[in-house]
């Protein structure tokens, strides 16, 4: 409603305007004004909630589907009444927290803890503060949880788990649990892997964890503490397999070294190592490189030789880490793993290789 003159009557509408444009336009002070009762009516609501009959300042509803244990720690306000403990499914709890006579100037600030869950951190801000959930700057978040994945020994990802959907408005945080979607589930399972693989100092398997984890979408600030970790272990030169520091390439890639067999070209040594062994399958489809015709004599009568020289060549001349192993082999892609023929090819004319990227072309 409009404000009322201490007369009684309604103010009039120059003066209701006096917020707005001085030229006529009344309709940013008339939403202001709607905006500024809708304010104090909410708060005058969370104050007649309070059992004391002081100012609100944490409200907590948890909503949930499932049986769940919550317990809250809050600096800044007392409790009121009955605390959220044991929750059970298909029902919704609340608790009011009350600030003193003479608050501080500083937010009411917590820990949320939900049973399986990681605590939570949150604010609510009362005098020029940010109030935030999880974090600084979030208003709202969804944590998740699922079982613990062995993920090192290859073991099935988990297939269920639970969310909580959590957002601060006002001095009211609302709290959602509910059972976590299959997309869920995997960033869940993937954010496990990429905080354990943090943990230690394998840059393979660290680097290989990132970008998995930017496939199923976890969230920016991992993927970001995960680059930083990989750019700490570059420092300490541990992105550099055994093998292929430059120094023991230049001495390995010898082309007096290179083995030339003379057998008939379609000749097939079936592999001995078990009956049932994966190499002596029937080639698939885009597994056979086939070479026809003279499409090799513009590279010169010793083709395999030059191409060979030129490999090396541009393997010395990039960076150290280009050149790394995977499964017994040899693998030189661009810097970032990227093993695309695009990323490969730009990576070596930028570094002054072209003739060595159009032979692969």
């Amino acid at each position: 409603l409009p404000p009322v003159s201490a007369s009684g009557g309604r103010k009039s509408e120059r003066a209701l305007s006096t917020t707005g444009d001085r030229r006529g336009s009344r309709k940013p002070s008339l939403l202001a004004d709607a905006a500024a009762h809708l304010q104090a009516a909410t708060l005058t609501a969370f104050q007649l909630a309070s059992p004391t009959g002081g100012a609100v300042g944490l409200k907590v509803r948890v909503a949930t589907a499932f049986e769940v244990r919550v317990s809250l720690r809050v600096n800044g306000a007392e409790l009121q009444g009955r605390a959220v403990s044991l929750c059970n499914a298909g029902t919704v709890t609340e608790a009011v927290y009350a600030r003193s006579a003479a608050p501080s100037p500083g937010p009411v600030q917590g820990t949320l803890r939900m049973e399986g869950f990681e605590p939570v951190q949150f604010a609510v801000a009362h005098s020029g503060h940010s109030s935030y959930v999880l974090q600084p700057g979030r208003w709202r978040c969804t944590v998740l949880h699922t079982e613990p994945w062995d993920w090192r020994g290859s073991a099935e990802k988990p297939t269920i788990g639970k969310a909580a959907d959590l957002e601060i408005s006002g001095p009211l945080l609302k709290v959602q649990l509910r059972i976590a979607r299959p997309l869920e589930v995997k960033r869940s399972a993937q954010l496990q892997a990429l905080r354990e693989a943090m943990e230690g100092d394998d840059y393979d398997s660290l680097h290989a964890q990132v970008s998995k984890a930017r496939t199923a979408g976890v969230e920016l600030d991992h993927i970001v503490r995960g680059e930083e970790r990989l750019r700490s272990l570059r420092g300490r030169g541990l992105h550099v397999n055994e093998g292929c520091q430059k120094s023991t390439l230049e001495e390995q890639m010898q082309w007096s070294k290179v083995v030339h067999r003379m057998e008939p070209p379609n000749s097939v040594e079936p592999c001995k190592a078990s009956a049932d062994c994966p190499c002596n399958a029937e080639l698939g489809c885009g597994e056979v490189l086939e070479v026809k015709g003279d499409s090799l004599l513009f590279m010169g009568p010793e083709a395999d030789k030059i191409l060979f020289e030129e490999l090396v060549g541009a393997a010395l001349s990039v960076e150290d880490g280009s050149v790394w192993r995977s499964g017994g082999k040899y693998i030189f892609s661009a810097f970032n793993r990227n093993q695309s023929m695009v990323a490969l090819t730009r990576m070596l004319e930028n570094h002054g290789r072209a003739r060595c990227a159009k032979m692969l072309l």
